[in-house]
């Protein structure tokens, strides 16, 4: 009698499930044969959740000690078997400990970004420790420790040291790692789908089945799409039923995995954490990971609660990234990982105790909800981001730019302490109808492009009218290869926008064409099938050209926009081929 084929689904794709996927499409008894599916409830797809957004530490000293003793060799044999450090950021680091007093802020400084914070926008007496260091000193959480010489390491120069009372490492040379978590797990996916396994996101299990002898028959699953454009807030939900028959299940979904088992003693917490890109100029980031010990400063909105410990990782890549990370809290589980709240006054906390001790945060790296939704206007989304209202200048003459312009600010700005208000105005000629004018902020535009700002030593200053609630700031003269895009570039180029680089395709390309990323061919196909290809075309066109033209620092815009450009470019060739042939 022949086998039954095997028919393996596993719910969840974190890291759980997908190393699942890879090991079992990897084993040597692995065939074709064996079907192996990976359900995600998330609509964006793999890692959405801690998976994606978690430390990446790999530590011998981890806990607990069985499970670290197979996986820490296993995630070096992994690295070198398939060029981890290019492919997910493998790489060896220093693991210490920090302890040192927070930075006294300049009223300035408190009062761009930070004015109107307090305990109550963060967690408060709601914090839950991670607990992420059990493996050290016996097994007790990280606490305060004594006083000594300092020990800063000469090369650990993103931290202030002045600031610091004492450094001491935590483990040996060589026992601490640390992987990017979202494209580890995203790497091991595709090495399983590239065997054989299918991945199916938007698709929520909602039971297991079995037969009346208790045997395991599949998965009850539902498949959600939505309608009228990827966005966070779709206009339309659609959801269908659907059932995936199983000789096996593997549960891999977390948090979630006790909604199907209720027997399952599993609980989740809930934890904030903030990636912080620090400008070129501070490029490399010394490869370091700091569990901390704060005395907050009198200036600190948090100074009520005076010691805080934030953990803070140094990540790698040419463009250069800091994680950090606060408490956790017992947040009520949501249906899904899409479902998961971020509270902004917890990433505020983050974002705070960071900058009182570091050197990395730049002006404006704070995450905020994104304004960016599916059929927001970029050039109103950029004037959000500053606080003021739309510029416009009713004449088509390019000639009649002013050398300063009043912009009515729509907020008070101690009603948004977070977003600084425009030092200038950029004044764009459009060959389609007037010229285009674009608030910006001088430190974000020097940061953001390696061309300078065409400014003169003679440029006034801005000038703040509170009684008038306006802003005057002089106008900057540029020219631009295709204005009507740089209101999306410069949300993106500034870091203005904490939507990831993906949207930024998504803002270029339908998403029926995004959907079949990375396949640049079949990106391309559906492009050359489509409507409106002519105007695609312009339009990513004209963005590349101010990509080029301005110098855009982030690497990874650089990178989505040429491939958006080189798509449509292939697009335009197989539509010239289609009408050849049809002729």
């Amino acid at each position: 009698m022949s086998q039954q084929p095997r028919s393996i689904v596993i719910i969840g794709g974190g890291i759980i499930g997908c190393t699942t996927a890879y090991y079992l499409t990897h084993h040597p008894s692995y065939s074709t044969d064996t079907k192996i599916t990976v359900v995600e409830a998330s609509v964006h797809g793999a890692a959405q959740g801690a998976s994606g957004k978690a430390g990446g530490l790999v530590a011998r000293w981890a806990y607990p000690q069985p499970l670290v003793d197979v996986s820490f060799d296993e995630h070096v044999r992994l690295a070198e078997l398939h060029g981890g450090s290019e492919r997910w950021g493998w790489r060896y680091v220093n693991c210490g400990s920090w302890d040192g007093h927070g930075e006294e802020l300049p009223a300035e400084e408190l009062l761009n970004g930070k004015e109107g914070l307090n305990e109550e926008g963060g967690l408060g007496d709601r914090r839950k420790s991670l607990e992420k260091t059990l493996g050290l000193e016996g097994g007790k959480p990280l606490g305060k420790r004594k006083e000594k010489e300092t020990g800063l390491p000469p090369d650990l120069t993103w931290m202030h040291s002045d600031l610091t009372k004492s450094y001491e490492p935590m483990a040996p040379q060589g026992d601490t790692a640390q992987v990017h978590p979202y494209l580890f797990t995203q790497s091991m996916l595709a090495l399983a789908q590239d065997c054989g396994a299918s991945f199916l996101p938007s698709t929520r299990a909602t039971s297991i089945t079995t037969s009346p002898t208790g045997q395991v028959t599949g998965v009850q699953c539902t498949i959600t799409h939505a309608q009228g454009g990827r966005s966070q807030i779709p206009t339309e939900m659609i959801t269908n039923q659907i059932h995936l028959d199983a000789t096996h299940v593997v549960l891999a979904a977390g948090a979630w995995a006790p909604r199907l088992v209720p027997a399952l003693p599993l609980t989740g917490t809930r934890a904030h954490s903030i990636t912080i890109h620090p400008p070129a100029r501070m490029l490399p980031i010394a490869p370091y990971v700091l569990f901390t010990e704060i005395t907050l400063p009198p200036s600190s909105s948090r100074a009520n609660n005076v010691h805080r410990s934030p953990e803070i990782y140094a990540r790698p890549g040419p463009d250069g990234e800091v994680y950090a990370c606060g408490p956790g809290d017992d947040a009520p589980l949501p249906e899904s990982v899409d479902d998961v709240v971020v509270e902004p006054g917890a990433c505020e906390d983050v974002w705070e105790e960071h900058t009182l001790i570091s050197k990395t945060p730049s002006l404006y790296a704070m995450p905020r909800p994104s304004l960016l939704t599916a059929n927001a206007d970029p050039h109103e989304v950029l004037c959000h981001h500053f606080n003021v209202m739309k510029p416009i200048i009713s004449s088509n003459d390019s000639s009649d730019a002013p050398n300063m312009i009043q912009l009515s600010i729509l907020r008070p700005p101690h009603a948004i302490p977070d977003a600084p208000l425009p030092t200038h105005v950029l004044f764009a000629a459009s060959s389609s109808g007037p010229p285009l004018m674009f608030p910006i902020h001088a430190s974000l535009y020097s940061m953001g492009f390696r061309a300078d700002l065409p400014t003169s030593d003679g440029t006034p200053p801005p000038v703040l009218n509170s009684s008038l609630n306006t802003i005057t700031v002089p106008v900057v003269r540029v020219s631009i290869p295709h204005p009507p895009t740089l209101a999306l570039l410069l949300l993106f180029a500034l870091a203005l926008e904490p939507s990831p680089h993906t949207a930024l395709a998504y803002r270029l390309l339908p998403p029926s064409a995004v959907e079949e990323f990375p396949n640049s061919a079949a990106m391309a196909a559906v492009l050359a099938r489509g409507s409106g290809l002519a105007g695609l075309v312009e339009r990513n066109e004209g963005m590349w050209r101010n990509v080029l033209a301005l110098g855009v620092s982030d690497g990874k815009v650089v990178e989505m926009v040429g491939m958006v450009w080189s798509v449509t470019k292939e697009a335009r060739r197989a539509r010239g081929r289609l009408q050849t042939i049809n002729k």
